[in-house]
């Protein structure tokens, strides 16, 4: 049976929905309207044509400030996936379905990249040489459509809604300094000790303040603040404080002994480590020949 894809109509609702979901994440319909580089008169008729094919509204215009009804928090959440699949599904009038080609853009921790994915990198590109592969370090959990992202790396991380989730292997979770540091402060005796000590932590944990442990949970205020991984390893290494990271990130540091690991019996062992990507009727060769590749 011959299916037959009416272009017009599906790029008019894709611009309809890309739109409605800038506006949304722009706060207004002006910064929205610079970053689709289009006239804020042509943005507020998108929004216009969305709300009139689906029969509701859905801003509230009463407000003085742009705000969602609920069923527009409702339809955002979907509409999201959906111009995923609607723009998948225009790809698909250009190009082979079957065909492994294009960018795709994977985040992971550094470590995540040295252990799992660049040994086995080779062989993958050699297996489709027309994809072009774009890997990124990991500092914080992206917006999937966005930030433009296809596959996402994460341990212990429940998936959202709209993710679909496969575990890849797992890694532990350990408290850990330098020798200089104790040297200079002394070594904690107990885990609460810790709360005296000057504690590293990355701004994109939610809460900076937790240690999750075996058994326990410790809260410590935190000393010092990065968003990068590899600058908040290095400060410890420099004696600046200690950190609580998965253990695979600091092999080598660990290795050298310019690390040493406080409190083992307590440490969080064989933490599963996920990749996820958008979930759809139709997943994007390039996305499932990764998957099926790397997730074995």
């Amino acid at each position: 049976m011959e299916i037959i894809v009416n272009k017009n109509s599906l790029m008019s609702k894709f611009e309809q929905l890309e739109a409605f979901i800038k506006v949304v994440e722009c706060s207004g319909i002006s910064p929205a309207a610079t970053a689709l580089h289009l006239s804020a008169s042509a943005v507020t008729k998108q929004i216009q044509a969305l709300e009139s094919g689906i029969g509701v509204a859905l801003f509230d215009r009463t407000k003085r400030s742009l705000k969602l009804t609920e069923i527009g928090e409702r339809y955002y959440s979907e509409a999201v996936v959906a111009l995923k699949n609607l723009h998948q599904l225009e790809s698909l009038i250009h190009t082979s379905q079957k065909e492994v080609s294009g960018i795709l853009k994977v985040r992971c921790m550094q470590f995540v990249a040295n252990s799992l994915i660049i040994p086995r990198l080779a062989e993958f590109l050699n297996l489709y040489p027309k994809l072009q592969f774009n890997l990124e370090s990991l500092e914080h959990m992206p917006n999937f459509w966005q930030d433009g992202v296809d596959i996402v790396y994460c341990t212990s991380r429940p998936g959202e809604d709209n993710w679909i989730q496969k575990k890849v292997g797992v890694t532990d979770t350990i408290i850990c300094v330098s020798p200089g540091y104790l040297e200079q402060f002394g070594n904690p005796k107990t885990l609460q000790d810790l709360q005296e000590h000057r504690f590293l932590t990355h701004t994109s944990r939610k809460p900076d303040h937790l240690i999750r442990l075996k058994a326990q949970n410790l809260i410590v205020s935190p000393y010092l603040w990065f968003n990068s991984y590899e600058s908040m390893i290095t400060a410890a290494v420099a004696g600046l404080g200690f950190m609580w990271v998965h253990k695979s990130s600091v092999r080598k540091e660990l290795e050298s002994k310019s690390l040493v690991e406080l409190f083992p019996e307590h440490a969080l062992r064989d933490q599963p480590t996920y990749l996820y990507y958008m979930s759809g009727q139709y997943i994007h060769p390039k996305i499932r020949a990764f998957v099926d590749f790397f997730g074995k």
